[in-house]
């Protein structure tokens, strides 16, 4: 009877600990993934910013420059 006692309760201390654990790895990917579009974010940010600087040294030009109507070129 003892024995079957101590090992309900290793058994359930055992449970605890890997609920605890799971708890936490729950925790940390969450960090992981709000870091990750933190990243993604300041990537996108980067690029924007980066565009704007080509445009304002007239390096390239704004896509809405290269459009055309094609019903107004010759031929349509």
């Amino acid at each position: 009877m003892v024995q079957t006692e101590e090992k309900i309760q290793k058994t359930e201390d055992q449970m605890e600990l890997i609920v605890t654990q799971h708890l936490e790895l729950v925790k940390q990917i969450k960090m992981i993934s709000m870091l990750q579009s933190d990243i993604a974010n300041q990537v996108v940010q980067q690029h924007e910013n980066t565009e704007q600087l080509y445009k304002a040294l007239g390096l390239k030009k704004d896509l809405s420059y290269y459009s055309f109507n094609l019903q107004n070129e010759e031929g349509h």
